[in-house]
C-alpha cells in the first residue's frame, strides 16, 4: 500500500485521532492489514466467481500480473480504509474509489481483463486414447450388440 499510495493519505486514514500514523509503522498497521485482506476476499469472490481463477493460480502470479494483481487489492483497500472514515470524506471520493473498485473486480469477473496464467490443460481437448475400445464395447453386452443388425454399430474414439 506504502508503495502505491501517498504515505501522508494513509497516516491520515489509520489514524483514529488528529495525529497522523508515520510512515515507518504503516507497515504493520492492523487497519492496513485489515483492509487488504477485505480487498484479497473480495477479489477472491469476485474471481471464483467468474470461474476463470483459482487461488493457486493466484498464488502462482509473477511479473506484471502480480503487480497488476496488488493494484487491484490496493484500489480496493483504499477504499474500503477511505469507507471507515466516511464521517469526514466527501461522499464524491468515496464514490469514485468504490466505482474504481467495482470496475476492477467487473473486468475480471466477465474475463474482460485476465490474469498471464499459463494453462496446464487444453480445456475440451481430448487427451490420446479415451473411452472404451470397439472390443469392449461388444463384449459389453449392450442390447446394440445383442441385437445385431437392427442398430447402426457404435463409433468408438479413433475408431479402436
Amino acid at each position: 500500500m506504502v508503495a502505491r499510495f501517498d504515505s501522508r493519505l494513509l497516516g491520515d486514514l489509520v489514524a483514529d485521532d488528529e495525529n497522523r500514523v508515520a510512515e515507518a509503522s504503516l507497515t504493520g498497521n492492523a487497519k492496513i492489514g485489515a483492509a487488504l485482506d477485505d480487498a484479497s476476499g473480495m477479489l477472491e469472490a469476485a474471481l471464483m466467481q467468474g470461474d476463470r481463477y483459482t487461488t493457486d493460480d493466484l498464488t502462482a502470479l509473477t511479473g506484471n500480473s502480480l503487480a497488476y494483481l496488488k493494484r487491484i487489492v490496493c484500489d480496493i483497500a483504499i477504499y474500503l480504509l477511505e469507507d471507515r472514515r466516511r464521517y469526514n470524506q466527501d461522499d464524491q471520493a468515496r464514490a469514485k474509489a468504490f466505482e474504481k473498485a467495482e470496475e476492477h473486480l467487473e473486468l475480471l469477473r466477465k474475463g474482460s481483463h485476465i490474469f498471464n496464467i499459463q494453462e496446464t490443460k487444453d480445456a475440451g481437448v481430448i487427451d490420446g486414447e479415451v473411452g472404451p475400445t470397439a472390443i469392449e464395447l461388444a463384449n459389453s453386452h449392450l442390447i446394440r450388440y445383442r441385437t445385431r443388425n437392427y442398430y447402426p454399430a457404435i463409433r468408438t474414439p479413433g475408431n479402436r
